[in-house]
């Protein structure tokens, strides 16, 4: 057959980096068509790369040339790379990204691409604080001081960053897979993902950062070394926020004792980290900007619109503001449940609860955009299951809703999304994990070097 010799991989693999060159540099979001086909051959590599006589090094390499085939290309699917360089340019000028909002400052600040920036990061954006966390907006602060009037430069400063992040997060995962007693080879679904590559390299978004520390937290939790996890848990959270959902549920697997250490060194690391960038008005505006996730945006959601959709039937308008008073709670007691109900007293369980933790909060939330969804890729290599994997890349059908003529989600398209990702996830659960069943490679030719954590 053709696809079982060298050639067709090679051709294959080059043919993939023309895609991803050209998603970054020509196709824009608004080509639905176009970028999906582009976006199901770059899977379909994926998975047939995945399956040959491979190893770590050519995942490495291969994952690296796709990531460098983006690296001076100007987002094209995304503009929240202007709210980036927004916030790290104005805290060059001394100004906190917390306490003004971009269309109170284009009046009374200049910077170079200052207009050119406002301009690209849309009315949203425009007219809310930055609810972006410290270290992303320390990365941000160092892209300013790039910021030249060359677009190129500040997004380049930003791109090394989480380039240098991903080899680290490429070594991180792989001895952490190796400590679970898992095939270091599985690391090649998160390093060669498309949707990963282009949401994060290629578009900017921090999910690296966080990934990266979340991966070394886990793997000093195991150790049992609290104060490196702990610590990179504090800088976890202080790129997104999401991991603070996952602390809690640590207490049964360390106990006690060790938990209060944990929390306690958590509090300091993340003082020590917010300090120079919070007074009493950031708090404010900071907690108000993300409560506007739940009560304001909505984007490719699921049980969210089923309960949307009813809402408008039975009472006849949006139900969102309601829903958002209550969304907290369940949040809270979907954690509770997880901590003390559950036995987190295995590696493996405690990481099957997190990745349902993750799963179930962006299955009720009101916002999911396809990045969202590196963090359930990261834990379903850990933990063996595959329906993190199919939606990242069903997740993308979520771009249907660009046109030219403005923005409209396609109904049909996310019912696909999600039927196809929870079809899986009640399968997977009620029956067995996936992944390895995908993933059926001979790996016996393979040796892996010994592991020293010291």
């Amino acid at each position: 057959m053709f696809l079982n010799n060298k050639f067709s991989l090679w051709l294959l693999l080059f043919l993939s980096v023309i895609i991803y060159f050209l998603i970054g540099f020509y196709i824009v979001r608004e080509e639905f068509f176009i970028l999906i086909i582009s976006f199901i051959f770059l899977f379909i590599f994926q998975l047939y790369f995945l399956k040959q006589k491979i190893n770590l090094r050519s995942v490495f390499i291969l994952g690296i040339v796709f990531r460098l085939s983006l690296i001076i290309s100007i987002p094209e699917l995304s503009q929240d790379f202007s709210r980036f360089i927004w916030d790290g340019s104005i805290q060059i000028l001394g100004v906190n990204p917390y306490l003004y909002k971009p269309e109170t400052l284009i009046n009374l600040v200049q910077f170079p691409l200052s207009d050119f920036l406002y301009s690209k990061m849309g009315n949203l954006s425009a007219m809310n604080f930055s609810n972006y966390p410290p270290i992303s907006q320390y990365v941000y602060y160092i892209s300013g001081y790039f910021n030249n009037g060359e677009i190129i430069k500040p997004l380049i400063t930003i791109r090394v960053v989480y380039l240098i992040s991903e080899i680290f997060l490429f070594f991180g995962l792989k001895n952490l897979l190796i400590k679970l007693k898992k095939n270091p080879l599985l690391t090649g679904w998160y390093f060669l993902n498309p949707m990963i590559i282009i949401e994060t390299i290629g578009n900017l978004h921090g999910e690296i950062l966080m990934i990266l520390f979340l991966i070394f937290s886990f793997y000093y939790l195991f150790e049992k070394k609290i104060f490196l996890s702990s610590f990179f848990m504090s800088l976890s959270i202080a790129t997104k926020l999401l991991p603070i959902l996952i602390v809690p549920i640590f207490f049964n697997y360390i106990g006690l004792r060790k938990f209060v250490k944990f929390i306690s060194y958590l509090l300091l690391f993340s003082f020590l980290i917010w300090f120079p960038l919070i007074e009493k008005e950031v708090i404010l505006n900071f907690l108000n900007t993300i409560y506007l996730w739940f009560n304001s945006f909505e984007f490719n959601a699921s049980l969210y619109y089923i309960i949307r959709f009813l809402g408008f039937k039975i009472f006849g308008y949006n139900l969102i503001k309601t829903i958002s008073l209550f969304t907290p709670f369940i949040i809270v007691m979907l954690i509770c449940f997880f901590t003390f109900y559950k036995t987190n007293n295995k590696k493996s369980i405690l990481l099957k609860n997190i990745l349902l933790v993750y799963s179930i909060y962006f299955f009720i939330s009101t916002t999911v955009h396809p990045w969202y969804i590196v963090n359930l890729v990261i834990l379903a290599i850990i933990t063996g299951y595959l329906y993190p994997i199919i939606w990242s890349f069903t997740s993308l059908l979520s771009y249907s809703a660009y046109k030219n003529s403005g923005f409209e989600e396609e109904p049909l398209l996310i019912f696909i999304e999600y039927l196809i990702v929870y079809l899986v996830f009640i399968y997977e659960f009620k029956k067995k994990p996936l992944l390895k069943h995908i993933h059926k490679t001979n790996f016996s030719f393979i040796k892996i070097p010994p592991f020293s954590s010291g």
